[in-house]
């Protein structure tokens, strides 16, 4: 025999409340509402910026060819900038300004590798120590200035953009 809606059942409840279909469809409901929320959240960040965007990447590279200064340490696997370049190490920020200096992006600095292996009186030492910069999507301009921890900004012209090297020491 049919139950009506609110007619008790056999256990003593008026009807259905609940249940495995009503669990699914609130939490369909409950997904659905949260992926058109972020939509809207997307949209509205992004709404009216028509600027088009160029990925900004490249290296930072502290050069030390004199064995007396000690612009950065290193060890066989890794290095770190020192002295003055003491900012200079993984993790680092570095932000990617427009010519009057508003910031366009900000990245960090990754690695940290000795290269150019040469023998003197002190032994093997390392001419360079290179980080990468991690990309990241910034507005695009003719000019930007880079700046790397504590040091003075650096000029990259917007082709050298995906591969920017920013030269520190001597």
């Amino acid at each position: 025999m049919a139950q009506l809606p609110h007619q008790p059942t056999r256990d003593g409840h008026r009807g259905r409340r609940g249940g495995p279909n009503v669990v699914v469809v609130v939490a369909v409901t409950a997904a659905v509402t949260a992926v058109a929320v972020a939509g809207a959240i997307i949209f509205l960040a992004t709404r009216g910026t028509s600027e088009r965007q160029v990925i900004f990447t490249g290296q930072v590279v502290i050069t030390d060819t004199d064995p007396t200064t000690a612009y950065f340490i290193w060890d066989k696997d890794s290095c770190t900038g020192a002295g003055r370049y003491g900012d200079v190490a993984q993790g680092a920020v570095v932000e990617v300004r427009d010519e009057d200096g508003k910031v366009l992006g900000v990245s960090q600095l990754r690695g940290g590798a000795p290269e150019g292996f040469r023998k003197n009186t002190l032994g093997t030492t390392a001419e360079r120590c290179v980080f990468l910069i991690d990309g990241r999507a910034v507005p695009e301009r003719d000019v930007y200035r880079v700046v790397v921890g504590r040091q003075a900004p650096w000029t990259v012209e917007a082709e050298q953009l995906g591969q920017a090297m920013v030269r520190l020491g001597d």
